[in-house]
């Protein structure tokens, strides 16, 4: 058989077509999906001209993404995005190993983080953008949930807490703030 591009098929840039061997080869330049037709002939002169579609797309890059943030217990966070724009097709995002704080979440569709955190301390997980070839990349994050700092009850109020003493005389008083 013999092979030849369809009359009116290109090639995305990046591609070559070989027409002894009808190897397709090379590395495509642009991302998206391409449409062309490659016409086989056989030694009795029949031919085919079967549509071929070709999807270039990109991993999503998520290699050297860190997200040591520390956030505040109880606080909405604002969101953060672990998303690639440039992946193509668009991943799913999901929670590989590891947990995630109570009270946040990933969104599956557009890798945000969001939610209010409910408990408090270092949480280490492992988040995974898969496309829909089953090509998947990863990273490590960590996540610090701090409480905030607060006065025990009988400090509540410290606006209406007035410290006395004599002049010279000796003094001490410990305030003491709890948390995290």
């Amino acid at each position: 058989a013999t092979y030849a591009m369809a009359t009116g098929s290109t090639l995305p840039d990046g591609l070559s077509f070989d027409s002894v061997t009808g190897l397709l080869s090379g590395a495509p330049t642009a991302m998206g999906i391409h449409h062309f037709s490659v016409t086989a002939t056989s030694i009795v002169g029949s031919s085919t001209s079967p549509p071929v579609t070709l999807i270039v797309g990109r991993v999503a890059n998520m290699s050297g993404r860190t997200l040591d943030i520390t956030e505040t217990h109880d606080t909405a966070i604002e969101a953060i995005n672990l998303s690639d724009p440039l992946a193509y097709p668009v991943p799913s995002y999901a929670i590989e190993s590891g947990q995630l704080p109570n009270g946040v979440r990933l969104g599956a569709s557009n890798g945000l983080l969001t939610g209010t955190p409910t408990d408090q301390g270092v949480h280490h997980f492992t988040v995974s953008a898969t496309n829909i070839f089953g090509v998947s990349t990863t990273t490590e994050l960590t996540m610090t949930v701090n409480k905030e700092a607060f006065f025990p009850a009988d400090y509540a109020d410290l606006s209406d807490f007035t410290f006395m003493n004599d002049i010279d005389g000796a003094y001490s008083s410990r305030i003491a703030a709890n948390g995290y």
